[in-house]
This record gives C-alpha cells, sequence and structure tokens, in this order.
C-alpha cells in the first residue's frame, strides 16, 4: 500500500515539472500586451463623426480580424459610457464606426480591446469638438396635421363646458338648500289674496 502511494506522489510531481517546464505544451503562456490608438476625430457640420482606432501588439505590428468596442460618455443619468458601435480590425489593425453626436461641444470617446486567449485586453481614449448635431428626419406632413393644431382647443372648450355646467348645478343645489327663492312652475296654481275686495264679491 506504502509503495502505490510513493508511486502515486512520484508520479504527480513529475507531472507537475513537466507542465512548468519553458516550450512545454502544458506550459500557459501568458496574453501578449496590446495597445490601442485613436485617430484623430473630426465631425463635418451635418455630418457623422468617424471614430477610427488601431490595435497593435507590443513589438508595434497590427493586429487584424480582433474585435473593438467604441463608446461615448455621456452625462443622460449621470457619467457613463454608452456603447455607439462595434468594428472588426481589418489587415492593418484598424476599425471605425460612424457617430451621430446629438449634442454640441466636447465629446469623449474611449474604444476597449475585451482581449482573448493569447491577446490582453487594452483600451484608450479620444475626444472631439462636435460642431452641430446631425440633422433629424423628418417626416412628412400628414393630413391630420391641422387635426393636431385645433384639438387642444377643442379639448380646452369641453372643459370649461363640463365645469361651468357643474358649477351650475352646485350653486342651485345649495340655493335649494338654504331656502331661497324658487321659480314657480308655469302650471303650478297662484294663490288670491281676497283681503281687500268687498263683502259681496269675497
Amino acid at each position: 500500500m506504502k509503495t502505490t502511494l510513493r508511486l502515486l506522489l512520484l508520479a504527480a510531481t513529475v507531472i507537475g515539472l513537466v507542465a512548468l517546464l519553458p516550450g512545454s505544451a502544458m506550459a500557459q503562456a501568458a496574453p501578449k500586451n496590446t495597445s490601442i490608438t485613436v485617430a484623430p476625430i473630426d465631425q463635418p457640420k451635418g455630418k457623422p463623426a468617424i471614430i477610427a482606432a488601431t490595435l497593435k501588439d507590443a513589438a508595434g505590428s497590427p493586429l487584424g480580424g480582433v474585435p473593438l468596442r467604441f463608446y461615448v460618455e455621456t452625462d443622460a443619468f449621470g457619467p457613463r459610457l454608452m456603447k455607439v458601435g462595434e468594428g472588426v480590425t481589418d489587415v492593418s489593425g484598424t476599425a471605425a464606426v460612424a457617430f451621430k453626436s446629438t449634442w454640441l461641444g466636447q465629446n469623449k470617446v474611449t474604444v476597449v480591446f475585451p482581449g482573448n486567449a493569447t491577446l490582453a485586453a487594452s483600451q484608450a481614449n479620444g475626444q472631439f469638438n462636435a460642431v452641430g448635431p446631425v440633422a433629424v428626419h423628418k417626416n412628412a406632413e400628414l393630413a391630420i396635421k391641422s387635426i393636431r393644431d385645433w384639438a387642444p382647443m377643442v379639448a380646452f372648450g369641453l372643459v370649461i363646458v363640463v365645469w361651468a355646467t357643474l358649477l351650475f348645478v352646485l350653486f342651485r343645489t345649495f340655493r335649494v338648500m338654504l331656502g331661497g327663492p324658487r321659480e314657480r312652475s308655469a302650471t303650478e296654481p297662484r294663490a288670491v289674496t281676497v283681503q281687500n275686495l268687498p263683502a259681496d264679491e269675497r
């Protein structure tokens, strides 16, 4: 029994040493370092900005066929990165996306390479000045445009009529409850005062 345990321990030790030897098929190679360069960005007025970036390894060789993710910083719900596109690098290691800026001023850009089994992750930042929002598509005028124009006024008039009717009904109700004078019905008999009539006409 002891001999078997010793043999198993020796085999495990040998396998571990072989796995750690340089050049061994079982040795784990560390991912190679990468770097991203964001190209200068320009946005012509009324047109989208082209955000381009190049991915290279530690030796400066371009890396093609890998995905790059493009983000723009937004303050809509606090500072955060908003993904605006993803592209695969070409043979020169470059990928690009078009971004339609909807606000004026500085736009901060972040390009990310998520990494893989052989290449380490990396990212780089850039920025550009948006000179004007991209023209927004305008829908064709429809026949219902005129309806949209006067519909709010009609709705407002209906609300006024409803409130006026309600106030009138409340006024009449309170007047009756407080015992105020009421209008005589056309069919209601009228009382005749006879105190001033001669005695023979009473």
